[in-house]
Parts: C-alpha cells; sequence; structure tokens
C-alpha cells in the first residue's frame, strides 16, 4: 500500500510539473483569428498544441487539462478546431456516422444546414481512460468498426491521433466518459472531445451510467449532462458566428450523483491500508479476512453489473429486431404503392414525351418549309441581280461604243479638214512661188531665196507626267513563299519603261523600305501626273480593309497584322491627296490565306470590295474569296502569273481606253481559267472621268 501511495504521489508531481509549466486558461480558449472557446469553470493548462492536417488544412489539435477550480468533474478537453472554408470540414455531422453514441442530440441538425450541431458520449458500456481509447483505436479494429471512426478517429490511419497523444498521456489514468461537442459553419469548425469522471449513484445503489443511459424514466444524471452539453454547443455556436456567449458556462452537475467510490470499494481500500500498517498479528489476520470478504463482494457487485447490462443489451436487441422487421414491412408497403405511382408516372411521361415529338416535328417541316421558300427567293433575287448587272453593262457597253464610233467621226473631220488645208497651203504655195518668178522675170536681177525659219523641238506634254511604282514579293520569311510575284513585277516595269512610264521599282522588302518607296515615290506625284501602282505578292482581308504585305511580316495576330502591313486604302489616298489626274491601282495578291497554311486564323481568302477616289481605277485579280492562279497547269512554263501576264498583253493595243483594256483582261482571264474548272473573275473599281490610254497613235 506503501508502494502505490508512492506511485500515485510521483504521477501527482510529475502530472503537476507538465501542467504547472504549461499556459493557463480561464473562461475561453484564445484560438486566433477572432474565435474564443468557451472551457467549463476551473482554471486550465495547455498540454499539447500541434497542427493538425487530417483534420483540415490549416487546422490544429490542442489538448487542455484541468488545474484547479470546479469543474464538475470535467478533467481534460481536446480540441480540434479550423478557421478555413473548406468543404472538407463542412459536411453530415458526425455524430451521424456513429450509432453507438449515447445521450446523442442532433439540435434539429439536417444536410442542408449551414451550421451543424451535435452531442453525444463515448463508449457508455466500458469507460477507458484517455490512453487506453488510443490503444483501442490503434489495435482494436473492432472498437473502430463500431463506432466507424469518422473524422475524430479514421479508418485509414492512426496518423489522425498522433497529433494528440501526447496530451492524452498527460490527462488522469482513469476510466473516463468521453464526451463530444461538434459545431461546424462554412467559415470555422470545432469539435471537442471531453473527458468527465463517470458519476455513481448514492451509496446502497449499484447501477452504473451506462445503465442509468438505457432507463426510460430519464435519471438526472443523464438529464443533468444532456443539459450541460446542450448548454455547451449553444455557447460554442455563439463563438464560431461571432457572437458573444449567451453567459459563461456553469459546471457540471449530473443531478443528485457523485463521482465517489462505492462503499465497498472504499471499505476494501480501508482494510487493505490498515492490513500494511504494523499491528497485532491476529487481529491483521482477522483485519485480512475481511478484506478479502470485501474484495470478494466487488467481484459480486461487478458481475452483478455485467450480468444486468448483458441482459439490457439482450432485451434492446430484441428490440431492435421488432423494429426493423416493422420496419421492412412499412418499406415493402411504401415500395408497391411508389411502383403503383412510378407506372401511373411513366405513362403520363410516355404522353408528354410522343406530343413533345410530334410538335418537334411539326416544327421541323414548318421550318424546313419556310427554308425551301427563302431559298426560291434568294434564286430569284440573284437571277434578278445577274439579269441587271448583263443590262447594266450592255448599255455600257453600247455607250462606249457609241463614244467611239463619235470620236472615230471626229477624227475623220479633222484629218479631212487638215487635207483641206494642206491643199490650201500648196495652192498658197504655188501663187507665191509664181509671183516670185515674175517679179524676178521683170526686175532681171537674180532669184534670192527667201530665209528659212529654225523650229526649236517640242516636248511631247506627257514627257515626265507618267510615272510608275512597282512592287514584287516573293520570299516571306514567316508565311509561305511565292513563286512568281518578283517575276511579275519585273516584267511589268520593263512593260511600263517602254511605253514611256518613269518607273520606281522595288522587289522583297521589308515594312520599312516599302514604306519609304511609297512615301518618296507620293512625294514626287504633282498635280496631273498619270500614275500606275502595281504589286504581286500576298495580300489579306481584315475587317473590311485590305492590307499589302512586306517580307518581314510576322503576324501572330489580327491586330499584329494590322500594326505591320500596309494599307492599300493609305496607298491610293496618298496619291489622291497629290492631286494625280489619273491612278491605275493593280492589285496581284488574291492568293491563298499565307496565315492560314502558318497555322494562324487570321484574315480569309482573297481581298474585300474596295472603293475608289474620283480620277482613280482599282483593279484586283480576282473577286471576293476567289485565288488568282499563278499557272493553268503543270504544262504552263510561263514566268509570269496569268492575270499578270494577260494584262501586259493587252496593254501593248493602241488607241484603246484603259477602261476598255481592264475589261478585256477580266474577260480573258475569266475564260482562260475556266478552262482548268477554276473560277477567277478580277474585280475593277472605276471612278475615272474621261479617257486614257497606255499607248496613243
Amino acid at each position: 500500500m506503501k508502494m502505490t501511495k508512492l506511485l500515485k504521489a510521483v504521477y501527482i508531481a510529475l502530472a503537476a510539473f507538465f501542467i504547472g509549466n504549461a499556459s493557463a486558461f480561464t473562461g475561453t480558449y484564445d484560438a486566433g483569428g477572432g474565435l474564443a472557446i468557451p472551457l467549463p469553470p476551473g482554471e486550465w493548462r495547455l498540454l499539447s498544441d500541434k497542427p493538425s492536417p487530417d483534420y483540415s488544412t490549416g487546422a490544429r489539435a490542442v489538448v487542455l487539462g484541468h488545474f484547479a477550480g470546479n469543474s464538475g468533474g470535467v478533467v481534460g478537453i481536446s480540441i480540434r478546431y479550423s478557421r478555413s472554408s473548406s468543404s472538407q470540414i463542412f459536411s453530415y455531422p458526425i455524430c451521424y456516422r456513429n450509432d453507438d453514441l449515447g445521450v446523442a442530440n442532433f439540435y434539429g441538425t439536417i444536410a442542408s444546414s449551414l451550421v451543424n450541431k451535435c452531442s453525444g458520449v463515448w463508449s457508455l458500456g466500458t469507460a477507458l481512460s484517455p490512453v487506453d481509447l488510443l490503444v483501442s483505436i490503434k489495435t482494436d479494429r473492432a472498437f473502430a468498426q463500431r463506432y466507424r471512426l469518422h473524422t475524430h478517429l479514421t479508418m485509414q490511419a492512426y496518423g489522425y491521433w498522433k497529433d494528440v497523444e501526447e496530451g492524452f498521456r498527460k490527462l488522469p489514468d482513469e476510466p473516463l466518459l468521453a464526451a463530444e461537442v461538434t459545431v461546424r459553419s462554412p467559415r470555422r469548425a470545432v469539435d471537442l472531445m471531453i473527458f468527465i469522471r463517470p458519476p455513481r449513484l448514492a451509496e446502497g445503489k449499484s447501477i452504473s451510467f451506462a445503465q442509468q443511459v438505457a432507463m426510460s424514466d430519464s435519471p438526472p444524471a443523464v438529464v443533468g449532462l444532456s443539459k450541460w452539453l446542450a448548454s455547451y454547443v449553444e455557447s460554442l455556436e455563439r463563438a464560431i458566428s461571432d457572437q458573444t456567449p449567451a453567459s459563461e458556462l456553469i459546471a457540471l452537475d449530473f443531478g443528485g450523483t457523485s463521482t465517489q467510490v462505492s462503499s465497498a470499494q472504499r471499505r476494501y481500500e480501508e482494510l487493505m491500508e490498515e492490513i500494511n500498517t504494523p499491528q497485532d498479528i491476529v487481529l491483521g489476520y482477522r483485519q485480512r479476512e475481511q478484506a478479502a470478504s470485501a474484495k470478494a463482494l466487488i467481484a459480486q457487485e461487478r458481475q452483478a453489473r455485467l450480468d444486468a447490462e448483458k441482459g439490457e443489451q439482450e432485451s434492446a436487441k430484441q428490440l431492435l429486431e421488432q423494429q426493423a422487421e416493422l420496419v421492412m414491412l412499412r418499406e415493402k408497403l411504401a415500395a408497391q404503392n411508389s411502383l403503383e405511382k412510378e407506372r401511373v408516372v411513366t405513362a403520363e411521361v410516355a404522353a408528354e414525351q410522343r406530343a413533345a415529338r410530334d410538335k418537334a416535328e411539326r416544327e421541323r417541316l414548318a421550318a424546313l418549309k419556310l427554308l425551301e421558300e427563302e431559298r426560291r427567293s434568294a434564286e430569284e433575287l440573284a437571277e434578278a441581280q445577274r439579269a441587271a448587272q448583263d443590262t447594266a453593262e450592255r448599255e455600257m457597253a453600247e455607250q462606249q461604243l457609241l463614244e467611239q464610233e463619235r470620236r472615230v467621226a471626229e477624227q475623220k473631220a479633222q484629218a479631212a479638214r487638215l487635207l483641206a488645208t494642206e491643199a490650201e497651203l500648196a495652192q498658197v504655195r504655188e501663187q507665191l512661188a509664181k509671183a516670185k518668178q515674175q517679179a524676178a522675170a521683170v526686175s532681171n536681177g537674180p532669184v534670192t531665196s527667201a530665209p528659212q525659219t529654225q523650229l526649236s523641238s517640242v516636248t511631247s506634254p506627257n514627257a515626265n507626267r507618267r510615272k510608275a511604282l512597282v512592287f514584287g514579293n516573293d520570299k516571306y520569311l514567316s508565311v509561305s513563299p511565292l513563286q512568281n510575284a518578283v517575276a511579275d513585277g519585273e516584267a511589268m516595269a520593263a512593260k511600263l519603261q517602254a511605253l514611256g512610264y518613269a518607273v520606281t521599282s522595288s522587289y522583297n522588302v521589308s515594312r520599312k523600305e516599302m514604306l519609304s518607296a511609297v512615301r518618296n515615290f507620293s512625294g514626287r506625284v504633282q498635280g496631273g501626273d498619270e500614275v500606275i501602282f502595281f504589286y504581286a505578292g500576298h495580300g489579306v482581308e481584315l475587317e473590311g480593309r485590305n492590307y499589302l504585305l512586306p517580307i518581314d511580316i510576322h503576324g501572330d495576330d489580327s491586330r499584329q497584322v494590322r500594326d505591320d502591313a500596309i494599307e492599300l486604302q493609305r496607298i491610293l489616298t496618298d496619291m489622291s491627296d497629290s492631286r494625280a489626274k489619273f491612278t491605275l491601282a493593280v492589285v496581284d495578291a488574291c492568293r491563298d490565306n499565307p496565315f492560314v497554311s502558318a497555322g494562324r486564323a487570321i484574315g480569309g481568302r482573297g481581298l474585300a470590295p474596295t472603293t475608289a477616289a474620283t480620277g482613280q481605277m482599282v483593279i484586283f485579280s480576282a473577286g471576293a474569296g476567289q485565288q488568282a492562279l499563278d499557272r493553268l497547269d503543270a504544262n504552263d512554263k510561263s514566268p509570269n502569273g496569268l492575270f499578270t501576264r494577260i494584262f501586259m498583253e493587252e496593254m501593248s493595243e493602241p488607241n484603246v481606253p484603259i477602261d476598255r483594256v481592264v475589261k478585256k483582261v477580266r474577260q480573258k482571264v475569266f475564260q482562260a481559267a475556266q478552262t482548268v474548272g477554276h473560277d477567277q473573275v478580277p474585280a475593277i473599281y472605276d471612278q475615272v472621268v474621261g479617257d486614257f490610254f497606255f499607248v496613243k497613235k
């Protein structure tokens, strides 16, 4: 007995050492972030504080031990808390997962509640010390399966409890009740495990706390613990909601019970202490007999409690079986009713689906009919537009033919007048010669010739007034290269020079070089000049505007293309601002979109329709959305594209106005492309006033 007292003294001293050196708390535990967790009355000391990653990200696990004051038998508290809004801690309350929790209360919580709260008591039949609880969790799989070990007790790993093991080992090593309190919200979560000394009834009664819970007449111990847990849940809910607790927690009161040992147990301990105290030998033997009797009485009480608990468990089992049979009967009846309802609902749904299908079919047929009518209307409109365009072209051709006939008649009349004038001059010369001869004969003097006038050479009024700017780009650095563009530019430059144009040509030029050439050329154009602009290379249409591409174009997106390319309208505007009398822009850039072949969806095929200022004419090598052919087929050996070669042929025809030249080019290009099954119709935009000629004789 002295050795037992010595061991107890050592344990108490060690516990006092650890607890005394920890932080002290009264009233609440400050978890940080404005979260103050209420505590039972008395003074509490921090036994351990560690991260709890298995609970939630950023969570912590704290163990507090009771140090001083009346706490109503509460000796320790394990606190797990999280200030995270993670869905990991916001789910069905833990109490729903543990069927064997006693004194369970869910406080109206359902799965959709924003705040989940519940409480209950673990292992009512056999109270365990905190250390024994850890051992059971770690080694007893049946124990773990019995309580399902959700959240606090995980089936996957014992590691969830590692963060509280140090604190549990500092709590009293005696059988304790483990009450659980859980309150969770979308912002915070707190789980408590409260260790309580189990109460017993007054002396002379051997009913345990577990038996009291099983009684149906609400014994005081059960009522007292239930009320105390309910007040704790209310105070904790207000704390995690940033509200001041309704009132401080009161000490746990089991209502007429005590946490003292039974009289038989106390008598046994007193006798054992007397036996180990020196006294008369005979008296010692007598007391040993009394101690043995007391010990036997304790064993009888324990066996009686076990038998009573076993009987209660059997009764409860039978009651549960009867309830299960009743539930099965109710479920069977409900299933039959549900099948009938499902049959009716299925029939109604099938009827609704048939009606919906019929309605959809009617709507589909109506839509098809409407589409067919729209298609016929579109075809009729297109036919009317083609007829109107053909009529307009015929009328224009007739007007041009009449104008040409008028000009021919005027030229013939002028020639007749010139012939008449020359005949009159010849008669005058003949008469003058005769007069001179007569004068010489009269005077008999020598005949002297009249002085001859020196005529100065007159420069043609068109000299230096015909200018041309030619570009040809083949060798692109970041998009697909071309084959004929430079050759087309060189051939066109030579042709224009032969026709008397002052040609400025540039080939395979960068953006900077191209802008410089345009700027310098525009600076040389004067009012009254006739200007030709020719470009062969890549072009692209963006948002209705046409851009000519220098060889260093990159074009990762449409904005960069607009910044780095040369807008065609800018060149036409520069020519218009220079007051050129006539401007012809010939653009052979209607090839495949270079950015599509490079894997970039920028722009589309061909160039967009454009506008020409007064005195300007623009011709594209192909219409909107069409591709200009470089050659007709594999046997086509011409170094120039189809459009450029035909254009140069028609330029050489004398006395043909330029508007007639470009229309003949369009007709011949279309006919040649049709021979290989390709559509290519050059687009013409004409705002020219008057007649202009490449060759005038």
